[in-house]
């Protein structure tokens, strides 16, 4: 699992292929449920108020929770309130600025940046680009 704070908001990649993509929503914001209590618990203790979450399925990476915040609840400072919609079998993309990284594969060139679809690497390949670059959504 890795954790991006952005200013009030939080992105949570979790790599597991093991996941089943036809589980049904109600399993799976369980799920998404547990773990950001997880997170709460151990990491970011003052999480608290209102968040919109987008929660993004892909069957080769995992999930990529995206926690944006919305407002604080002044009456309850301890409570966190979600609104959680689920984007099953997303597009995730492999983003980079150098082209050798991903000059084999099908890219698509946005504002001097490479997006290459993750469903294009291999399994030994996944692991470089987990550890070398972003995944972004669509």
């Amino acid at each position: 699992m890795k954790i991006k704070i952005i200013n009030r908001d939080i992105l949570i990649y979790i790599l597991n292929k093991s996941l089943d993509l036809e589980s049904s929503s109600s399993d799976l914001e369980d799920y998404i449920k547990d773990i950001i209590l997880r997170v709460k618990k151990k990491r970011i203790r003052n999480l608290s108020g209102s968040y919109n979450v987008k929660v993004y399925q892909n069957h080769r990476y995992g999930i990529i929770i995206y926690m944006e915040h919305d407002e604080d609840i002044d009456y309850f400072p301890d409570i966190i309130d979600l609104n959680v919609k689920i984007y099953k079998n997303s597009n995730l993309y492999f983003i980079t600025d150098d082209y050798f990284l991903i000059s084999d594969k099908e890219y698509r060139l946005i504002d001097n940046k490479y997006y290459v679809n993750i469903d294009d690497f291999s399994d030994r390949e996944m692991l470089f680009v987990i550890e070398h670059g972003d995944i972004v959504y669509n």
